[in-house]
């Protein structure tokens, strides 16, 4: 899904709004695609130039039953 992320100079996130198309004059934001069943940690701005999205990914572990 695509977003607007507005991020300040350290990564945190501040906004991310859906279906923006442009961005807002002033304030440090990109557009991420983010996938399925991924959440939206911080922004890299290692790179200043080049910010990457870092993303967390929850996985289901369903223990068995003791029944089994």
């Amino acid at each position: 899904m695509n977003a607007l992320v507005i991020y300040d100079a350290t990564g945190r996130i501040w906004n991310i709004s859906y279906g923006e198309t442009t961005v807002p004059q002033g304030l440090t934001a990109i557009f991420v695609d983010i996938p399925d069943g991924a959440v939206l940690n911080h922004i890299d701005v290692t790179d200043a130039k080049n910010p990457k999205p870092v993303f967390d990914y929850c996985l289901l572990y369903t223990s068995p039953s003791p029944r089994d």
